[in-house]
């Protein structure tokens, strides 16, 4: 298992945890102590997790898989059995990928995704899993925010989705850029980046004046030959 950590962290996926002093000994005994004192939510520190943030937008096309989908399920579980920790699991719909060396479906869903995830999923869906989520536990709301934003099911975003393979083999997918990775496509179209204004993916907006999918869409493949050198 310690293996398998310090190599996602060496390729940047995001579910390598960094240890954190704050981090939960085990969630169910604080559920039991916040119960005792009557609280009725309380919040837990997600492990911190190694973001490998592009420099420009040439890096972030040559390094990832860029894709529009739509999020169609959302589900929170326990880490581990330690219970030390909360995953989400994004299971998304791919209606384009507009880059990539592989497609994204042919990604096996990763171990220990729950059913409630995998129920309805089929060629075009894949699932990554984050740190960080909500969670009800006798009675007690469990809010742990990790290096993700809150994602809205039902709603299409473009991912730059990192791909690579676990020591087993099995190819894997990670959002290796947290928010800066993420841009939300309204209803109307309009494009709406959930990193900082500061980070490369957000300039590439910004400098070409992108405000909706079908720019954005034309402005990265236009882009892609360049990077891809």
């Amino acid at each position: 298992m310690l293996l398998r950590f310090l190599r996602f962290l060496l390729f940047g996926l995001l579910m390598v945890p960094v240890a954190s002093s704050g981090q939960s000994k085990n969630i169910p005994e604080d559920v039991e102590h916040a119960r005792q004192h009557g609280l009725t939510e309380i919040q837990v520190p997600a492990p911190k997790v190694a973001l490998t943030l592009p420099t420009n937008i040439d890096r972030a096309l040559k390094q990832d898989s860029v894709v529009i989908a739509s999020l169609e399920k959302q589900v929170s579980t326990f880490y581990d059995e330690d219970k030390t920790a909360i995953v989400t699991w994004f299971k998304f719909r791919l209606m384009e990928q507009l880059s990539g060396r592989q497609p994204l479906t042919a990604a096996a869903f990763p171990k220990g995704a729950p059913e409630a995830v995998l129920t309805n999923a089929n060629g075009n869906s894949f699932v990554i899993r984050v740190f960080g989520g909500t969670l009800y536990l006798n009675g007690v709301k469990v809010d742990s925010q990790g290096a993700y934003p809150h994602l809205t099911t039902g709603t299409k975003y473009l991912l730059f989705v990192f791909v690579d393979q676990d020591e087993s083999g099995q190819t894997v997918l990670g959002l290796n850029y947290g928010a800066e990775g993420i841009i939300k496509i309204n209803d109307d179209g309009l494009v709406t980046p959930l990193g900082s204004h500061g980070s490369a993916i957000s300039r590439f907006l910004t400098t070409h004046a992108i405000r909706d999918v079908s720019a954005l869409r034309k402005a990265l493949l236009a882009r892609l030959p360049q990077a891809l050198r």
